[in-house]
C-alpha cells in the first residue's frame, strides 16, 4: 500500500486498518461518508470503539481533538501476547554516518519497557550534565545526546578497565598543519575530527599520531602513549574534587586537562568545547 500509493507508512497503515475494520462500525463509517467526520477522525474513533468502550464514550470523543482521543485509546489498550512478541521482534536501532563520517544520524524503535528504560536512563544522566558546553548554553535534546554518548563511553571504559591495555586510537593528521583553528585529521576506520575532538582524544586513552604529506604518505609517527598517567588522574581528582572551570561545580565525568603540562580537573562533556584555560591554584 505504501509503495503503490507513494504515501507515508503511517498513512498506509491507517488505510489498511480502515479496509479491515470500517465495515464492522457502520455508524462511524457513515459519519465519514456524509462529511460530518474526516478520515483521520474515523480511524481514531474506530480504534477507540475496538477497546470495548460504550457507544456513548465514542460519541463524546468527537468533542476531543485527535491527540486527546489517542490518549484515551492508549489508556485502554489491551496487548495480546502475539502483539507483544511482534513488537519485540520488530525492535531495531540504526546508525547512519554521512560519507565522510563527520555526522551521524540515529533512530530506532523499541518495545515500551525497553524504550522507557532507555528514556529514564538518558534523562537522568542528562540532568547531571553541565548546562553550558564550550561557553554556550546547551538545549535539552543536546544534553540527552551528550548523556547517551557519556553512557557509551562509560561502557567502553568498563570493558577495557578489566584488561591490561587501555583504549588506543590512531589519528591521521596533515603533517603540514599550520592553522590551529582547524584540522585535517581522521580516526582510523572512523570519522573526520576537528580541533576540539582531537584535543580531547589527546588527553584520554592511548593515541598514536600519524602525520601524512600531501599524497597521503606517512612522514612521521608517534608511539602510542597515554597523555596523562592514571596515578596523576587520581592525585588531581583527590586534590581538586570538583570541576575547576569557572561556574561549574560538576563532579561527574571529571578528567584532568594538560595543556603545557598543567593539570586541573575539567567536566568532560562528550561534546565539550575547549574551556577557557587558567592556571591552576
Amino acid at each position: 500500500m505504501q509503495s503503490h500509493l507513494d504515501v507515508k507508512r503511517e498513512t498506509a497503515r491507517d488505510l489498511v486498518f480502515a479496509a479491515r475494520r470500517f465495515g464492522q462500525h457502520r455508524g462511524l463509517h457513515d459519519r465519514m461518508l456524509n462529511g460530518t467526520a474526516t478520515f483521520d477522525r474515523t480511524v481514531v474513533a474506530v480504534r477507540l470503539a475496538d477497546t470495548g468502550v460504550s457507544a456513548g464514550v465514542v460519541d463524546d470523543s468527537y468533542g476531543c481533538d485527535l491527540d486527546g482521543v489517542r490518549r484515551m485509546i492508549a489508556h485502554r489498550k489491551r496487548v495480546t501476547a502475539c502483539e507483544e512478541r511482534a513488537v519485540f521482534a520488530d525492535r531495531f536501532f540504526t546508525i547512519q554516518p554521512n560519507l565522510d563520517g563527520s555526522r551521524y544520524r540515529m533512530w530506532g524503535e523499541a518495545p515500551g519497557i525497553i524504550g522507557a528504560t532507555i528514556e529514564g536512563a538518558i534523562f537522568e544522566r542528562a540532568d547531571r550534565l553541565h548546562r553550558t558546553v564550550g561557553g554556550l548554553p546547551s538545549t535539552g535534546s543536546q544534553r540527552r545526546l551528550d548523556a547517551f554518548a557519556a553512557m557509551a563511553m562509560d561502557s567502553l571504559d568498563g570493558a577495557t578497565s578489566a584488561g591490561s591495555n587501555s583504549p588506543q586510537v590512531t589519528v591521521f593528521v596533515d603533517a603540514r598543519r599550520d592553522n590551529p583553528a582547524e584540522t585535517a585529521a581522521g580516526v582510523e576506520y572512523g570519522p573526520r575530527v576537528g580541533p576540539d575532538a582531537l584535543e580531547q582524544m589527546l588527553c584520554t586513552g592511548r593515541v598514536r599520531i600519524v602525520g601524512l604529506d600531501d599524497h597521503g604518505v606517512p612522514v612521521v609517527t608517534s608511539p602510542a602513549a597515554r597523555a596523562i598517567p592514571p596515578a596523576i588522574r587520581h592525585v588531581v581528582a583527590h586534590r581538586d574534587g570538583v570541576c575547576l572551570i569557572d561556574g561549574c561545580t560538576s563532579r561527574y565525568r571529571l578528567d584532568p586537562d594538560s595543556p603545557s603540562m598543567r593539570r586541573r580537573l575539567i567536566h568532560s562533556s562528550p561534546t565539550r568545547g575547549s574551556p577557557q584555560r587558567t592556571n591552576p591554584p
